[in-house]
């Protein structure tokens, strides 16, 4: 039913408007949080609130009016069966749960791969699988491991990613980059018309583009821009010492720092940053809502916030954050001539929207843009495709030029400095990811990041960085959706960066084959 509400009717129809959610309703969190009411109650109430949006459902009431809530919620019923209909990832939810009975098992679902065609038959591994010779774990890892079937043909989690790389001093786009991809060349002229109907029912959607269209919770990757605001604001300087005690007790429900049960103990910005600790941003989203004395009183605050927690005020934390947010252009699309989802900066929890949370969701080629102003310490670029059009005859009709949007001129040279050290302390000190690009002659700064947005799905992994690190020409954001671990979103900006600044044989990096990846993992955010 969760997959219902949340997954069908919220985030992708947008049937129930989560703007229009009233998150402090008793109701809604007795749904949400507790698991305390049914589907039928939560509808309903969701309806006599007016948070849904009734345009969406004029082809499920009958003739397309209703005169009462019974009427409404018939019609959001007809609406869910009929959607269900086509819904892959409902049936794969189906499909899970009759794995998990035992009524389908994984050697028959290997089996129908030949059957359905899917892999050329090879009469030997058949029978194998047909008397239990060849089991399917190592059947599939064999596959998926040379190639012969994608992440993307089966629209496992994670099935998707995407890249984007910039110049870190114009805005141009190096690289602009969607898993799945497809085969241009035979859409064009005469159309592969098998090819496209394979394309359009495919599960993992190759003809969306993740780099702009996919939108998701940026996690850490979203702390220096909040470290930037707290020490542009006053609430943190680079002396400022936070204590992490592995659980932020100073707003209820207690959020976690991501290593806990154990704590980072006490960390400055820089520590903050390298280490990714939540608790240090939980506090610095904390001070950015304090109203008048509170900032005074931090000094002598306890664990619990008992001498501060009277000046608290969400909405003054995040009017902050979001002053920071549309300073390095997270209020509008990146600037790419092509099409791209408008950006969401969170308005629900200043503590918790300081990591990267709350309703805060972006595009990948957004955070490109807010990490190439990182970079270059400053300077926000309308990101771009385009170099020049020119005319068939080669006469340049329109030339591109970097556009600036903004101007981070309030920001101090302390400041960027300690968000940049940070970022480098990163690479260096905390993963045997980056040993080889170390003992190179390339330096990398980066950030981590790891965003839940759902109990049901795995984490999204995510990484964004510049280099080189003391005189930064490229930016990047990478994300690979329900990815898990930010750590393997690492290893791919790690293999990039060898790649585009040679530091590694071509043939090394691209094998022809799936690579092995978090083997280096340490945990972290």
């Amino acid at each position: 039913m969760t997959y219902i509400v949340s997954e069908i009717l919220t985030n992708t129809t947008g049937v129930i408007k989560s703007g229009a959610i009233d998150t402090n309703d008793s109701t809604y969190k007795a749904w949400k949080d507790d698991e305390s009411i049914n589907i039928y109650t939560y509808l309903n109430y969701a309806i006599s609130k007016n948070w849904v949006d009734t345009s969406k459902l004029k082809e499920s009431v009958e003739d397309g009016k209703y005169s009462d809530a019974g009427e409404l919620y018939q019609g959001m019923v007809k609406y869910i069966i009929d959607y269900l209909g086509s819904n892959s990832g409902f049936d794969k939810l189906i499909y899970k749960y009759m794995i998990k009975s035992g009524a389908v098992t994984g050697r028959q679902i290997c089996l129908m791969l030949y059957e359905q065609k899917v892999l050329e038959y090879d009469e030997a591994q058949y029978n194998g699988l047909n008397t239990g010779s060849i089991g399917a774990y190592d059947f599939l890892r064999g596959k998926i491991q040379d190639l012969t079937i994608t992440p993307g043909q089966l629209a496992l989690e994670p099935c998707t990613g995407s890249i984007v790389m910039t110049d870190a001093n114009s805005g141009k786009v190096l690289a602009c980059v969607s898993y799945p991809g497809y085969d241009n060349n035979r859409l064009a002229n005469a159309m592969d018309s098998e090819y496209y109907n394979k394309l359009l029912t495919d599960q993992s959607r190759p003809f969306y583009n993740n780099a702009t269209q996919e939108k998701t919770a940026p996690g850490s990757t979203y702390k220096p821009l909040v470290a930037v605001a707290g020490l542009t604001e006053g609430v943190i300087n680079q002396d400022s010492y936070i204590t992490c005690h592995g659980v932020y007790e100073k707003i209820k429900p207690s959020p976690k720092c991501w290593i806990y049960p154990q704590a980072h103990g006490t960390l400055n910005v820089e520590g903050g940053i390298e280490n990714s600790c939540n608790s240090f941003f939980y506090e610095v989203g904390y001070r950015l809502g304090l109203k008048d004395g509170g900032l005074s009183q931090v000094a002598s605050d306890n664990n619990e916030g008992s001498a501060s927690n009277s000046y608290y005020s969400s909405d003054l934390g995040l009017d902050k954050l979001k002053k920071y947010a549309q300073a390095f252009g997270l209020n509008e699309t990146s600037g790419l001539e092509i099409d791209e989802s408008s950006p969401q900066i969170s308005d629900e929890d200043s503590v918790r929207s300081a990591i990267g949370q709350g309703r805060n969701n972006y595009t990948t080629s957004q955070l490109a843009k807010y990490i190439t102003a990182i970079a270059n310490k400053g300077t926000v670029y309308d990101l771009t495709l385009l170099d020049k059009v020119t005319s068939v005859d080669g006469k340049t009709i329109k030339e591109y030029e970097p556009k600036v949007k903004n101007q981070l001129s309030d920001v101090s040279a302390s400041t960027w400095n300690a968000v940049h050290n940070g970022m480098r302390a990163v690479i260096v000190n905390h993963s045997a990811t980056f040993s080889d690009l170390n003992t190179s002659s390339l330096k990398l700064s980066g950030k981590t990041g790891t965003a839940q947005q759902s109990t049901t799905h795995p984490d999204h992994g995510l990484f964004v960085g510049y280099a080189p690190s003391d005189s930064p020409e490229v930016a990047f954001a990478i994300r690979i959706a329900n990815g898990y671990s930010s750590t393997y979103a690492s290893e791919v900006g790690r293999d990039v960066m060898k790649y585009y600044y040679e530091i590694a044989p071509e043939d090394e990096i691209i094998t022809g084959e799936a690579a092995t990846i978090g083997s280096s993992a340490t945990g972290g955010d």
